[in-house]
This record gives structure tokens, C-alpha cells and sequence, in this order.
């Protein structure tokens, strides 16, 4: 179940953008949820399994995804960069690259100049960027980790050489 502050989310708006947010965590992400001896168990990073068992909690599956997401590539995460990007085909954009980025917040919001506000990709102003900083602070006092997710679509002649932190600019944030 989808909850906030341990209520259901009615929120239909709130409820797309969390799973939006699961999606591309699941996406630019290396773990994998297997089944082992009737259990299942993560493979890889305990932070990227627990965005993969959120988003399968949801119906967001790597098999879901995979038809229609096919990765060509990534940007490794590194301590140094503190994020990394997966880049795809995607079956609904023909000609296109998606890049899906996750990592630290603050480091995604510096390389971002649009938010996802419902349906729709808008400037991110630096009134707005200031307020998610605010709320990203304000979980990281209550202990909490922090991870952002953004994306971009680039055409796929942009991309044709090397995948590098170069194309990791212009991103959308999504939470």
C-alpha cells in the first residue's frame, strides 16, 4: 500500500509521482529482487534493493519496465559524483535516449532545470529549488536518508558516443 504518515494516499497527483519516483529509482538502479530457496532476497546495494522492493510492492516490475526500457548504458555512481544514470531505449519515443539519474538530492537538484509537477515538466525556479532543499534538510534532521530521482530524454544521435557525465545536465526532478 501507498501510505503518508501511515494513512492511505488518496491523493491521485501524490500517488503518480511516487510511483513515477519508484520507476526511475528502479531503473537507475543495479540491484535485483530474486527468489532464493522460497525467499526473496536482494542482489547488490541494500539502498538500491529497497527502492526495487518498493517499486515491486507497487506493481513496478523489472519486467514491466523491461518492455519498455531497454538500457544501453550507464554513469557509474561514485562517492566523488554521489549519483549515478542509467540511459534506455524507450518503446514509446522512438529515436530517443531516457537517462534515469538517482543519487544525492542536492547534487541532482544542481544539475536539473525542470521539475515534474503532475503531468507536466516545468522551470525549476530557484524559489522552488530552495523549498525542495528545505524539505530534503528537513528529513535528513529527522535521521532520515535522502535519495533524489530525475530524468531527461535526449535524441539518440546526442548519444551515439560515449555515455558521460555530460549528458547528465538539463535534467527534470521528480522527488
Amino acid at each position: 500500500d501507498l501510505t503518508q504518515q501511515g494513512q492511505p494516499v488518496i491523493d491521485e497527483r501524490l500517488g503518480r509521482q511516487a510511483r513515477m519516483v519508484l520507476a526511475l529509482g528502479a531503473l537507475a538502479n543495479n540491484a535485483r529482487l530474486v527468489q532464493q530457496d522460497g525467499r526473496w532476497a536482494i542482489q547488490g546495494d541494500p539502498t538500491e534493493g529497497a527502492l526495487v522492493v518498493a517499486a515491486q510492492k507497487l506493481g513496478i516490475t523489472e519486467s514491466s519496465l523491461g518492455e519498455r526500457f531497454q538500457r544501453v548504458g550507464e554513469v557509474p555512481f561514485s562517492s566523488e559524483r554521489k549519483m549515478m544514470s542509467a540511459f534506455f531505449t524507450d518503446a514509446q519515443r522512438e529515436g530517443q535516449v531516457a537517462i534515469a539519474a538517482k543519487g544525492a538530492p542536492d547534487v541532482l537538484l544542481a544539475r536539473c532545470t525542470h521539475e515534474r509537477v503532475d503531468e507536466a515538466e516545468v522551470p525549476l525556479t530557484p524559489q522552488r529549488a530552495e523549498a525542495i532543499q528545505a524539505a530534503i534538510d528537513s528529513l535528513a534532521h529527522e535521521a532520515l536518508r535522502t535519495l533524489g530521482v530525475a530524468y531527461r530524454y535526449l535524441h539518440q544521435d546526442a548519444v551515439s558516443g560515449a555515455l558521460s557525465e555530460d549528458h547528465e545536465q538539463e535534467l527534470v526532478f521528480v522527488g
